[in-house]
């Protein structure tokens, strides 16, 4: 990940600067690359998200910062304006709302978020602009780096499997074919909930 090299204010805006992560975002070559090629990235990433889900959490509460919040990235990021210390107070933060809606249908499009997973330590955006390569042989690709590390923090298990389809549409490419769901996990149920969640937010 980029390394933090400090921060400034100026005229009420914020800046952060930090070392660059060397290589291409593999957005820019993925559509071009052969089968044996992101076989490779997949598997190089479950090594990376492993190392990640093995790092001890930095506190009893689930997202990060200090004080710690988590974060959901749908059109835009909302962030919990409290402590969330358990699933329960997460789903109760994933299904929040401005909108009025009908209690049944809100119930309908909740009831079946979980509360029984495990919190790891989680990136959060995986996809392929956050992701940077470069080419070591003409045949070898390596990740250098993952960038946008802002909706990283502690969440459930599932939560970088959906994150990382956010977006899926008919249009998509075969990225979500090389997810390293042997890491990660293959949380699919999870996902069609989290759609219904969206209906609820969105």
């Amino acid at each position: 990940m980029p390394e933090p090299l400090g921060a400034v204010s100026i005229g009420g805006y914020n800046y952060i600067f930090m070392s660059c992560v060397e290589g291409l975002a593999l957005r820019l070559l993925w559509p071009s690359l052969k089968p044996d090629l992101k076989d490779s990235i997949r598997l190089q990433l479950g090594e990376i998200l492993q190392c990640l889900r093995e790092m001890p959490l930095p506190s009893m509460y689930l997202g990060s910062g200090d004080p710690p919040r988590c974060r959901d990235l749908r059109r835009h990021v909302r962030t919990s304006l409290g402590l969330i210390s358990n699933e329960a107070e997460f789903n109760k933060f994933l299904a929040s709302t401005d909108r009025k809606l009908n209690p049944t249908y809100l119930d309908l499009c909740t009831s079946g978020l979980g509360t029984g997973h495990k919190t790891v330590m989680t990136h959060g955006d995986i996809r392929p602009d956050n992701i940077m390569v470069i080419y070591t042989t003409p045949d070898t690709l390596k990740i250098t780096g993952l960038v946008d590390w802002e909706l990283s923090g502690a969440y459930p298990e599932y939560w970088e499997y959906i994150k990382a389809l956010a977006g899926v549409n008919c249009d998509s490419s075969d990225w979500f074919s090389y997810l390293p769901t042997d890491v990660i996990g293959s949380h699919n149920e999870e996902w069609r909930q989290d759609c219904l969640v969206s209906r609820v937010v969105l």
